[in-house]
């Protein structure tokens, strides 16, 4: 079956996204390669508008070595699956990355309320939650030895949003230092999640990436049940373009 092209216009320049055919009834996962393309064009569009180079360059780790990297329900479980299909000793190794991780996050007293989407009480309480894990320094688990991304093509989506326009070094400690990045014309994980909750009644919060294979795990059955590919799709598209067309409006 030939690929759909789907085609907008953002800030006067025209976004062409080929993407397979999705199967009537899909999972919310299986749209993800057509939000990933469109989140690209848009970030390309949004660096080329700011003007200033991005920073960020391949061995340049310092976010991907302390930083939670929130990622959607559907991603978590696009990474289960994606690990759950690698050859051994790969996946062995993998794995035993993301139980390091979750058992100092546990030992930290972290990693219930992340798992369970609860929502922190306060800001002051939200920015100590960060804080606490970015102490940690806890390295994503598809971080390489010679600090490239595992993952890069199926990185999510807020790795992909995070261009630093300033020094790197900076990134070691973004709570205190002044990081400056790309501002983002559209969030693909809100506009996703957004359609989601829309389709299945889904709450709409993140999890940190370190967890995201014991979130997946334990809500499984959860995250197999299928929706109107199409309807997904559609939902997803619109949310991010309205976000879009409203970032645009106020530049």
């Amino acid at each position: 079956m030939e690929k759909a092209v789907l085609q907008f216009r953002v800030l006067g320049r025209p976004v062409l996204i080929d993407i397979e055919p999705l199967p009537p009834m899909a999972r919310l996962d299986e749209v993800l390669p057509a939000l990933r393309a469109l989140d690209d064009q848009l970030m390309a569009i949004a660096v080329g508008a700011n003007g200033r180079p991005v920073s960020c360059a391949r061995g340049c780790s310092a976010c991907c070595r302390i930083q939670p990297v929130p990622v959607t329900p559907a991603e978590a479980y696009g990474l289960l699956r994606l690990v759950e299909d690698l050859p051994e000793p790969n996946r062995g190794r993998i794995l035993s990355r993301f139980a390091e991780r979750q058992a100092r996050l546990t030992s930290a007293g972290l990693a219930d309320a992340y798992l369970e989407g609860r929502r922190a009480g306060s800001q002051e309480d939200a920015q100590a939650n960060v804080k606490a894990y970015l102490d940690l320094r806890l390295a994503c688990p598809f971080l390489e030895d010679d600090d490239s991304c595992g993952i890069y093509q199926d990185r999510p989506f807020v790795c992909r949003e995070y261009c630093v326009t300033s020094d790197p070094k900076l990134c070691e400690n973004p709570l205190e230092l002044p990081v400056e990045t790309v501002p983002m014309l559209a969030s693909l994980a809100a506009a996703s999640m957004e359609a989601a909750a829309e389709v299945s009644g889904h709450q709409r919060y993140t999890i940190p990436l370190t967890l995201a294979l014991a979130f997946a795990t334990e809500h499984r059955e959860e995250l197999e049940r299928t929706y109107s590919g199409v309807e997904i799709l559609n939902r997803s598209m619109r949310s991010a373009m309205s976000a879009a067309h409203r970032s645009t409006s106020s530049l």
